[in-house]
């Protein structure tokens, strides 16, 4: 197959950049451990628990064939990514418990081989080309089930624990890590900027492995590299127009690690295909960079995606605690797009196969803004210009958006943005007209009496600058939404 030149990536990373917002998909047998035994501890990370409770590996084989979730709708989870302004979907194909949500030919360990008997990969990714949402996978290298796979024992001659705890630190950088929780009976320490559901438990510290029934005498780390890429192969072969590869758990282990070689592989297999920068150690960079639960304070350089989870884990929850409100969300994709970014939501499904409704809430809260004012999201780029707190600036060809997140409603005071004098200013969704002007000529008394919010927090109304007068609006033009767009046409500015 002739390769294309991936050296300039406009062609084939477009759709992924003009896109924005995807849904994340965290689900496997992992969601039915809350109606076990090992629901004990309520708080566990449930894409984790298998790790997190100390499952033996045969009982979360029984655990995961006895699974039905049995109400999973494919094309239901598919419209609802559609209703909520989703345009790309990954799903996690296999995370760290080693089961495969997808018929791999490869292991027996898998969701066709559940009393469900359905590969649900299948299903969505069918689902996901009706809607004409773009699809990717999640694939975890990362194994905790496999045999071959045992990087918590050193592979260089000298074989014994090295297993280090709750991310896979090593026992030593335990001491002195912030810890914001303690999973396994100890006591809980709460510190600001700390690391969550980081591991301190005597087993972790005692540099033992969890349970684990795996002869580590026979693994052979190079035939799990095999089996990786074989389960790759697959995913590209046979599961449609698969868009995006989105690798995770391999930063903790060099042997896993991505290179290029590895790399080029999965491009012959798939032209075209985008890769998060997980597929290898820190450092190596594929396609775009991942900034997990967070938003980089000021953007990166080079194409990067955000993906928050609404709750504690990433996984289902029993009896979740969301930490984001529908306004949160909202706000958090702007600030995000405004950056320069993408960003992934995480919907979690239940053990029966059903979305929590309150991640089907918010998402279609979502869903309804970006059907109004979308149009300041999908297709933007970043812009150079740096406004008061609670104004956030996307472009898209020679527009500007101005797109207010805090205080809606009350009047928008740019510093240094100048209009052409046939420029226009309009509230995306609303014909109502916007005025708008340059308050230099007026008095800073002035400036503030037209203010409508005495109480602002911005240092100082701008001598200098735009202002747009959105107090003259009606208020049943925006009134409830948690972040107004403005379309301006004519800005002085060089993009």
């Amino acid at each position: 197959m002739e390769m294309q030149d991936i050296s300039g990536k406009d062609g084939y990373m477009q759709w992924w950049r003009d896109s924005k917002i995807g849904m994340f998909i965290h689900w496997g047998p992992y969601a039915a451990l809350w109606k076990t035994e090992y629901q004990r501890d309520p708080g566990f990370a449930a894409e984790w628990g298998r790790h997190t409770l100390r499952v033996p590996g045969k009982e979360y084989h029984e655990i995961a064939k006895r699974w039905n979730p049995c109400r999973f709708d494919a094309d239901a989870v598919a419209g609802l990514a559609k209703d909520a302004g989703m345009k790309y979907m990954i799903f996690t194909s296999k995370h760290h418990d080693g089961f495969c949500m997808f018929d791999s030919k490869l292991t027996d360990f898998k969701i066709t081989n559940s009393e469900m008997g359905r590969d649900v990969a299948r299903e969505l990714s069918d689902a996901c080309a009706k809607t004409g949402i773009q699809m990717g996978f999640y694939y975890s290298p990362r194994d905790w089930d496999h045999p071959d796979y045992l990087p918590h024992y050193d592979h260089n001659d000298h074989p014994g624990p090295r297993y280090g705890g709750w991310w896979g630190h090593f026992p030593g950088s335990l001491t002195g890590r912030k810890v914001v929780r303690n999973l396994h009976g100890g006591p809980e320490t709460h510190v600001e900027g700390g690391d969550f559901l980081d591991c301190g438990c005597s087993a972790c510290k005692a540099n033992r492995p969890i349970v684990d029934d795996r002869d580590e005498s026979k693994a052979d780390f190079h035939r799990y590299l095999q089996y990786q890429y074989g389960q790759i192969d697959e995913l590209l072969s046979d599961y449609g127009d698969v868009k995006v590869l989105w690798f995770d758990g391999q930063e903790h282990c060099p042997e896993a690690a991505g290179t290029d070689a590895f790399l080029q592989k999965i491009r012959e297999k798939k032209n075209g295909i985008i890769v998060n920068d997980r597929i290898g150690t820190d450092g190596y960079l594929a396609d775009f960079g991942v900034a997990e639960s967070y938003i980089p304070e000021t953007g990166e350089v080079r194409d990067w995606e955000a993906c928050l989870t609404m709750a504690f884990s990433w996984g289902y929850e029993k009896d979740a605690h969301t930490f984001f409100t529908p306004a949160d969300i909202i706000r958090q994709v702007v600030e995000v797009v405004s950056k320069g970014g993408n960003i992934l939501i995480n919907i979690s499904p239940d053990e029966m196969g059903l979305v929590p409704e309150y991640q089907e809430e918010r998402l279609r809260i979502l869903g309804r803004w970006l059907a109004r004012f979308g149009d300041a999201i999908y297709g933007t780029r970043r812009v150079g210009l740096k406004g008061p707190k609670g104004m956030c600036f996307t472009r898209k060809g020679e527009d500007l958006y101005v797109i207010q997140t805090e205080s809606t409603g009350s009047d928008l005071w740019i510093p240094g943005l100048m209009l052409k004098e046939n420029a226009t200013v309009e509230l995306l969704g609303c014909n109502h007209p916007v005025r708008w002007q340059h308050p230099d000529h007026l008095s800073v008394s002035t400036r503030r009496s037209m203010y409508n919010d005495a109480d602002c927090s911005w240092p100082e109304i701008p001598e200098h600058g735009l202002h747009i007068r959105v107090g003259e609006i009606p208020s049943i033009h925006w009134y409830g939404e948690p972040a107004l767009a403005f379309k301006i046409t004519g800005a002085k500015i060089e993009f």
